[in-house]
C-alpha cells in the first residue's frame, strides 16, 4: 500500500486484478491518506497472499543476489496506515492470518535473513505472542538518525520487539531518514540531534 497525494488520483493497491474483480472483493478507501486499502476479509486475498509469499521464498531464497528479506502489511509494509484507522480483517489482515503469514515465512525463508518494521510493535501479534517472539527475524527501521528516531517515541517499540537480545539471532537495519538532512549528514562526526551514527549503531547493534 502507497499513500497518494490528496491533490492527485487516489493509489491503487497491489492487489492482483483477478481479485478485484470478484463481485464480493471491496476495497476501502481513506480520503486522509488518499489511498485504496485491501480488502483483508476476503479468503482468496488471504490463500493469494501465502502462495505468493511460498513461491517467492521458493524461487528467491537461495539465491546470491538477496541479502535480506523486509516484510509486513500496510504502509509501506511497515505495519502502520496512520492516518487511517485500522480495522483488522478489513483495511489489515486479522491477527490470526498475521500469525499464520510470520510461521509461513518462518518455514520457507531458509537462511535468508528476514526482517519486520519496528511498526509491528503496534499492528502485529508478535510482542504479546511467545511463538513469534520465538521466531529468527530482525528488525528494520525506516528512519535512523532522525529526530523522531533518536528523541522520541521509537524506542520503547523497539525494545518490545526486540528485548535486547533480538541482535543475537536476527539482522537489525533499515534506512537513514526520513529527510535529506539526515541521509546527507549522518557521518557526520559531531553527530546529528545530539548522537552520532556510531553510537547508534552501537547501541541498537544494527548489522
Amino acid at each position: 500500500i502507497y499513500p497518494g497525494d490528496p491533490a492527485e488520483e487516489p493509489a491503487p493497491t497491489t492487489v492482483p486484478q483477478y481479485i478485484k474483480d470478484l463481485p464480493d472483493y471491496q476495497e476501502t478507501f481513506s480520503r486522509s491518506a488518499a489511498t485504496y486499502y485491501p480488502d483483508w476479509s476476503h479468503p482468496e486475498l488471504e490463500r493469494f497472499t501465502m502462495q505468493f509469499y511460498t513461491d517467492f521464498a521458493e524461487r528467491y531464497a537461495d539465491d546470491p543476489r538477496l541479502a535480506l528479506w523486509e516484510i509486513g502489511f500496510g504502509h509501506w509494509a511497515e505495519y502502520h496506515i496512520y492516518p487511517t484507522p485500522v480495522k483488522y480483517g478489513k483495511n489489515m489482515p486479522s491477527m490470526e492470518f498475521q500469525k499464520k503469514f510470520l510461521l509461513r515465512i518462518s518455514e520457507v525463508c531458509g537462511d535468508l535473513p528476514w526482517l519486520v518494521s519496528k511498526g509491528a510493535a503496534d499492528d502485529s501479534p508478535i510482542p504479546g505472542d511467545e511463538e513469534l517472539m520465538s521466531l529468527r527475524f530482525g528488525l528494520f527501521e525506516d528512519s535512523f538518525m532522525g529526530d523522531y528516531f533518536v528523541n522520541g517515541g521509537y524506542k520503547d517499540r523497539w525494545e518490545s520487539l526486540s528485548k535486547g537480545v533480538r541482535w543475537h539471532t536476527g539482522v537489525i537495519g533499515g534506512e537513514i531518514g526520513p529527510g535529506h538532512e539526515e541521509r546527507l549528514n549522518f557521518l557526520n562526526p559531531e553527530g546529528l540531534f545530539g548522537h552520532t551514527f556510531e553510537e547508534l549503531a552501537a547501541e541498537y547493534h544494527f548489522s
